[in-house]
């Protein structure tokens, strides 16, 4: 009650009578721990509760869970804490009062407070109020963007060396490691709640480039590899194919906004025009900061946070890419194979639908935008200026075979895993498609991204016959080499395993048949 209180005291202000807003902003906070630690405490009972059961062969009690059905207050004391917090840390009326600004350790406090209550309290309250929950953790951002003056450059290949408010206080707060556990969960149940809160959290895609660079390291490395899993998986799901609208689709959305994030590094590195020659070789990055074509946006030495961003670029295009065009390929085609593209726009439709659904057209749509953004990147590896690249230094990591570092790993990347080729011919087929589905709207930015992608891949193609060679064979199974050096993952290319809260906590044995340095999960599916 007291909370509400406060609540109401901030949205409508009033005369004095009230405490002040840092007093109201602490006593929130620690009534929110209170409820996280609550809440904490009914799931690890829970947990404890289903191994006895197991073991015993199943008993007629109530877990926990059943006992504490979710709507009943387990986890309503930390959302509506976190919701008080926020709004007294920025209030609609900030003058004359306590201001964020002057206080960044508040926001951290914030955040750790918002992302315990992500991980302990969504599973325990009602869908509206998680929705919610998960719209303050977005507000509370544009809060800290507001109130620190900052907003982003449009340029993160050069970046600063320390992060933005927003970015440092959501990263101390512990959100690379909770967004990878909402996304590991919702990818083994993708209509359960971390689903839910996956495709509400959908806008940290715009900010992912920052998530990366100014993270840790090893944290950020784990959350690309398990983005790359849930694509791999999503290829084995119809509903992702076929774009069915029901209650699994947003998480399934949500996945392809989180990849199509950090691509705003392409604008920079090329605007329907590649990089002067020499700037790679000129930036002095690493080997692999250069093999992922950023190092060349800037003039002088990169920041370590434009260095991180482009290794887990580079790791990311090898992760995410091969299963994002197949996935755009197989849910193109399943358009244009539907018919005359003149379904119900509106329509819900189920595995079993034959009619061609809106939600379909934007799932394809969304799908082919994500993979086509790549391809500008990955031309620009493959450029005259990779002759100038520093070679990788031995034994800097890796697997044998890995190409992703070289020119020639980076063209068989894009034209054999990623098979441009037929992306961009399924591609065209498929805008009447889009045209006549009533999308149009859709239609100049998938343009755009065609053309750009097709002068790309016919300068890469005419370089080749310049040269008179193939492409190498030998594509790339794994990019990045600083990144790689921070995670061990399985060997096995389309291992989709999503066990356990981390990648870098999956259990892992050496194979004897891929060599000493080869790795292979203990299951993989």
């Amino acid at each position: 009650m007291t909370l509400q209180l406060l609540i109401s005291d901030t949205a409508a202000p009033r005369p004095p009578a009230r405490p002040c807003r840092r007093g109201a902003f602490l006593l929130a906070l620690r009534a929110g721990r209170l409820g996280v630690e609550s809440a904490a405490a009914v799931s690890q009972l829970d947990v404890a509760y289903e191994k006895a059961a197991a073991c015993e062969g199943g008993s007629g009690h109530q877990s926990p869970a059943q006992a504490a059905p979710t709507g009943t207050g387990t986890g309503d004391l930390a959302t509506i804490a976190f919701e008080t917090a926020r709004q007294n840390l920025y209030p609609p009326d900030p003058i004359g009062g306590w201001l964020a600004a002057t206080d960044s350790d508040a926001e951290v406090q914030l955040w750790r407070l918002g992302v315990t209550g992500l991980r302990w309290a969504l599973p325990w309250v009602e869908e509206a109020r998680a929705r919610a929950y998960c719209h303050s953790l977005e507000v509370a951002w544009q809060g800290a963007e507001l109130g620190s003056g900052w907003m982003a450059s449009g340029d993160p290949l050069r970046l600063p060396p320390s992060p933005p408010r927003p970015v440092a206080a959501a990263l101390a707060g512990g959100l690379l490691p909770c967004l990878e556990y909402l996304l590991r969960g919702a990818g083994r149940d993708p209509g359960g709640w971390q689903a839910a809160a996956v495709g509400e959290l959908a806008w940290l895609g715009r900010h992912m480039e920052l998530l990366l660079a100014y993270g840790d390291a090893g944290e950020a490395a784990a959350l690309v590899a398990t983005l790359g899993k849930l694509l791999r998986r999503a290829l084995t799901d119809p509903r992702v194919v076929e774009g069915i609208s029901d209650s699994q689709s947003t998480f399934w959305q949500a996945v392809p906004l989180m990849v199509f994030g950090p691509l705003k590094v392409d604008q920079n590195l090329s605007q329907d025009q590649q990089a002067p020659e020499g700037t790679l070789e000129a930036a002095g990055a690493e080997p692999e900061a250069a093999a992922a074509g950023v190092a060349g946006a800037a003039p002088g030495p990169a920041s370590p946070a434009s260095q991180q961003l482009a290794s887990l670029l580079s790791f990311a295009a090898c992760r995410w890419l091969p299963p994002l065009s197949r996935l755009a390929q197989h849910s193109l085609r399943a358009d244009i194979g539907r018919g005359d593209g003149s379904g119900d726009s509106g329509g819900r439709g189920g595995c079993g639908s034959s009619g061609a659904s809106g939600i379909a057209y934007l799932t394809a749509s969304l799908l082919l935008s994500a993979s086509l953004s790549w391809v500008p990147l990955l031309r620009a590896c493959c450029g005259p200026q990779a002759a100038h690249r520093a070679p990788a230094p031995e034994g800097a990591g890796g697997s044998e075979g890995d190409g992703c570092g070289d020119d020639g790993g980076w063209r068989a990347l894009l034209l054999e895993e990623v098979e441009v080729v037929p992306l961009l011919g399924v591609a065209l087929d498929f805008l009447p498609e889009l045209e006549a589905a009533g999308l149009s709207n859709h239609l100049p930015l998938l343009l755009k991204y065609l053309a750009r992608c097709s002068g790309h891949l016919a300068a890469l193609l005419l370089s080749d016959t310049a040269r008179g060679s193939a492409p190498d064979a030998a594509g790339p199974s794994s990019g990045g080499a600083r990144a790689r050096r921070l995670l061990r993952t399985c060997a096995n290319p389309g291992c989709a395993n999503l066990d356990g809260d981390s990648e870098a906590g999956l259990r892992l044995t050496p194979c004897a048949g891929c060599g000493p340095f080869e790795s292979q999960a203990l299951k993989c599916p």
